[in-house]
């Protein structure tokens, strides 16, 4: 934007911004306090353009998400692999699976792969042991996968997830690898969108890697097909670290890392376990002697995860057809609430405007359940004792039923101009975008007991479908600008809101 050119262009010359916490610059009380000479400095003027290019962009970002205004792109990760699964940790470094078992970094803005490893995982359930892989008994991983994927499974990395430089996958034949994404220098974890962007920015970690690819100024580089071989693409490669111990024996459905670079491995066998993976790049890691740290037994198969760390909670979606919390302080759980009679098959604890939180699930049915948290504001801890601010009868699920299959999954940025709004990805091929930020009683949700039917504490409507993906869709992620996605077959695909509407006659199109 002008704004934004104008910010980018000017020159600070003198003038500190004022250092008193008790002090906005921004106020207009507090500048009659402010001498002159800063009132009409460069630094004010810089620190005035910002605020405003920044307001300008959240307005722009808010309206797009209101009004469906998203530019496609996909970017190519392989001419031979088709993408299954794919984890964010801030724009634009993302990480994919493959239905042919391999392992994919990719730098979305550039679309560039920048790191990868073939052929880590199975392809599908093995009837014979493959002695490279580990291997869980054969009849559990069917199993597993059917409540997976059901009958549209496209083969493949179960999940993936990345951290900084670290890097989990888990495929079908058990078990999760930790991988290094060697590169000039270490990457921590972000821990808000601009350092994010910030990360893109810096030539000192993607700058030299780029020129590997070539063509990038051309935009060349997404077309996969120009390389004789990937290899000749890819800017640096994942060094394996080995496997994480104590997993080897079951599924591992889902993978999270938190900002105390602990990885949190959700599995079938109907536990969770945490893992101290914070001293991985240190030269004398041994991941042999990486015990877990906590460890959560839950009723039945973990299936998904979501982790809130505002609140110090996460919660799965188990087999059972249930919603289970648990402790991020010590991993233990503390609750467990029924909401369908088939598998929950997907779930995300949502931060809401008006300042409360739900954890909102996803069935294999279609169904979407919301249920309010009883979180303390003073505090920001849930009731233990106490945690849903709902009664046995109350009717959580929204209305009308999501997706026409299975709800695979679900994700929110929970933060700035979007709090309040998730996305859901379901095996109807289609993603569909929420906001809670609305009255109950106007979209559904009834107590069903008495004779006054009385609203649900919350709910959601549905804004609008997005479609044009595979059936085998089944992970998608948002940092509130862009959302990213599987279920596009050889590429990721990502729907950009941040980006301007053009405008013709003063009206945007």
């Amino acid at each position: 934007s002008t704004l934004d050119s104008e910010y980018n262009s000017l020159t600070i010359l003198s003038g500190e911004v004022p250092s008193d916490s008790l002090c906005d610059a921004q106020d207009i009380d507090c500048q009659a306090l402010l001498s002159k000479t800063y009132v009409h400095s460069d630094s004010f003027l810089a620190a005035d353009l910002r605020s405003r290019s920044e307001s300008i962009q959240s307005e722009r970002i808010y309206e797009n998400w209101m009004g469906a205004h998203c530019p496609t792109s996909f970017i190519a990760v392989s001419s031979q692999d088709w993408v299954r699964r794919v984890d964010m940790e801030a724009y634009p470094i993302a990480v994919c699976g493959g239905a042919r078992g391999g392992v994919y970094v990719v730098n979305m803005e550039d679309k560039n792969v920048i790191a990868m490893a073939d052929d880590v995982h199975s392809v599908q359930v093995e009837e014979k042991a493959n002695q490279s892989k580990v291997h869980v008994a054969t009849e559990m991983a069917k199993q597993a996968m059917e409540k997976l994927y059901g009958k549209i499974d496209g083969g493949g990395v179960i999940s993936v997830a990345i951290s900084g430089d670290i890097v989990a996958s888990s495929g079908r034949e058990g078990g999760t690898c930790l991988w290094k994404l060697e590169r000039y220098s270490a990457l921590p974890p972000v821990e808000n969108q601009e350092q994010g962007l910030d990360r893109e920015s810096s030539a000192s970690h993607f700058g030299i890697l780029s020129k590997l690819a070539g063509n990038t100024g051309k935009g060349k580089n997404s077309d996969r097909t120009e390389f004789k071989n990937l290899s000749d693409a890819v800017e640096g490669k994942l060094q394996l670290l080995g496997y994480l111990p104590g997993l080897e024996k079951t599924i591992v459905t889902c993978l999270k890392f938190d900002s105390k670079q602990r990885l949190w491995a959700g599995c079938y066998d109907g536990t969770t376990r945490a893992y101290d993976v914070s001293k991985c790049t240190e030269g004398n890691f041994r991941i042999s002697s990486q015990k877990h740290m906590f460890r959560s037994d839950f009723t039945d198969s973990v299936l998904d995860m979501s982790l809130c760390e505002e609140i110090g909670i996460g919660a799965c979606a188990t087999a059972d057809g249930g919603v289970a919390l648990f402790s991020l302080d010590d991993g233990h759980f503390f609750v467990g609430l029924m909401l369908f009679e088939t598998p929950t098959r997907s779930v995300l604890i949502l931060k809401r405007k008006n300042g409360g939180y739900a954890v909102c699930c996803g069935g294999s049915n279609g169904q979407i359940h919301m249920i309010p948290l009883n979180v303390d504001l003073e505090s920001n801890k849930v009731d233990e004792d106490n945690p849903f601010l709902v009664s046995e009868s109350t009717d959580t699920s929204i209305k009308p039923t999501a997706h026409t299959g299975p709800v695979m999954s679900l994700s929110s940025a929970n933060e700035g101009i979007t709090e309040g709004m998730f996305i859901s990805a379901g095996q109807d091929g289609t993603v569909r975008v929420w906001d809670s930020n609305i009255d109950a009683a106007s979209v559904g949700g009834t107590d069903v007991v008495g004779t006054e039917q009385q609203p649900c504490p919350c709910s959601a409507k549905c804004l609008y479908a997005l479609t044009g993906y595979k059936l085998w869709l089944s992970r998608v992620i948002t940092d509130g600008r862009v959302i990213i996605s599987d279920g596009g077959e050889n590429s990721i695909i990502m729907r950009n809101f941040s980006k301007e509407r053009r405008r013709t006659n003063g009206k945007a199109l």
